[in-house]
């Protein structure tokens, strides 16, 4: 057996902090590949390079592929630090368990007793300070935020974000809709846009609904704000499955691998649905499944 290995551009040239878990995850790859006396090659990403292909003695491990052809597998980080994709189809909306019917009825049977200890493990991770993909703000919430007894939060996602291709519609008009429902129903919504967005057309969606006095912009802690929303909504974002592990109903509006343990909606009218439905905590139902990914789907490198 040949393993083909592709691995970021500049991995080891890139000291960066944002790079730690990728050299952490590679290293470990290689690892565990030399430990099995497996012959293996490592060549760098780069769109439409061309790479031995799969065959029944080559099995190839493609950085960040969307579809990975027939025999390869993706690899990729994953939502939460540590996680990664090691999946035959993708990740996200593309990955196996997104797709995949049965798998995902498997992963809803996993054992109650080992669910709730995981999910308890988790929480308290993302409790802390430092489990996030992304740096968190040390600073608490903005006063009026934190006032709020009652309101939906909408983590943004960067506007050219891969995976929002799997949206069912334009992150633009939720934020418009949810924005108008907002103000309709007199219900409160919070908005948190991706650190990393510097869209002109997210800022102008949101300057449109901003002059409501409930809608609201945080940049606070991910985590506090998931646990003060009565629930959340997005297309596809990370946030969705911590907020899973955090036990807040979870509305999504693009495919993922954990959007068959949320309120799957398909259009900006259906925004009104995340402040007039009350589903029940998804833990009631989806424990298992959500464990499942945590400790089954996703392989932590460490």
């Amino acid at each position: 057996m040949h393993v083909v290995l592709s691995k970021p551009r500049n991995l080891h040239a890139d000291d960066s902090q944002a790079f730690a878990e990728h050299r952490e995850a590679f290293s470990q790859i290689v690892s565990v590949l030399m430990a099995a006396n497996l012959e293996f090659s490592v060549y760098e990403h780069r769109p439409g390079r061309n790479l031995p292909r799969a065959s029944n003695d080559t099995l190839r491990y493609m950085y960040h592929a969307e579809v990975p052809g027939p025999g390869d597998y993706c690899l990729k980080r994953g939502p939460l630090p540590f996680l990664w994709y090691f999946d035959p189809r993708g990740y996200s909306g593309w990955s196996a368990i997104a797709q995949d019917t049965e798998l995902q009825s498997k992963s809803l049977s996993f054992d109650p007793v080992a669910a709730k200890a995981i999910l308890s493990e988790f929480q308290d991770k993302l409790r802390s300070t430092t489990f996030s993909l992304i740096p968190q703000p040390l600073a608490k919430l903005e006063p009026e935020v934190a006032a709020l007894e009652d309101y939906v939060f909408y983590p943004l996602q960067v506007n050219n974000d891969a995976v929002l291709k799997l949206s069912d519609c334009p992150q633009y008009e939720l934020i418009q809709k949810a924005g108008a429902h907002a103000e309709r129903l007199g219900r409160h919504l919070v908005f948190k846009r991706h650190p990393l967005c510097k869209s002109d057309t997210v800022l102008s969606a949101i300057s449109a609904v901003i002059n409501s006095d409930y809608v609201h912009v945080s940049t606070g802690p991910t985590t506090e704000l998931i646990e003060g929303a009565s629930a959340v909504m997005l297309t596809n974002s990370s946030v969705g499955l911590q907020a899973l592990v955090l036990n807040v109903p979870v509305f999504t509006f693009g495919a993922s691998e954990y959007a068959h343990l949320t309120t799957r909606l398909s259009s900006p009218e259906d925004t009104v649905r995340v402040f007039e439905d009350c589903p029940a905590p998804p833990q009631s139902t989806f424990a298992g499944g959500i464990a499942y990914l945590l400790s089954e789907y996703f392989v932590d490198i460490r």
